[in-house]
């Protein structure tokens, strides 16, 4: 069973992306609220107000720093963004940066049958 949520890794002190991390993590620290996901998805867009770049931007980079939850934890700006990235084929060398999108589409996939049985659960409660 994976988890829900995975937090991303720091990148280092001398990485230009460290300062994004830094301020995503205040936010996170900041957000009192009971769902994990709205602090997520709260803590990127201040961290986009502050640092002044796009939640889609502050969201791909926690996304290539290992960042993984459910997709009602992004803003929708990413969610586009992600949504319009075509399917690679296999037989296509992909960039590395592609992998975290494809990785991310795939652990979303993987939540999916797990989300229909909760849903089915309650249904029948």
């Amino acid at each position: 069973m994976q988890p829900l949520y995975t937090m991303p890794v720091p990148p280092t002190d001398h990485s230009p992306d460290f300062v994004y991390h830094q301020a995503f993590v205040h936010a996170m620290n900041r957000i009192e609220t009971p769902s994990i996901a709205l602090k997520l998805r709260q803590a990127i867009e201040e961290t986009a107000d502050k640092t002044k770049t796009s939640p889609a931007h502050i969201a791909r980079l926690l996304v290539d720093y290992g960042l993984r939850a459910p997709r009602h934890a992004f803003p929708d700006s990413f969610l586009d963004y992600i949504d319009s990235r075509p399917e690679p084929k296999l037989h296509i060398l992909r960039a590395a940066q592609d992998m975290d999108v494809v990785e991310l589409k795939n652990f979303w996939q993987a939540l999916h049958p797990q989300h229909r049985v909760e849903e089915r659960l309650l249904e029948n409660a």
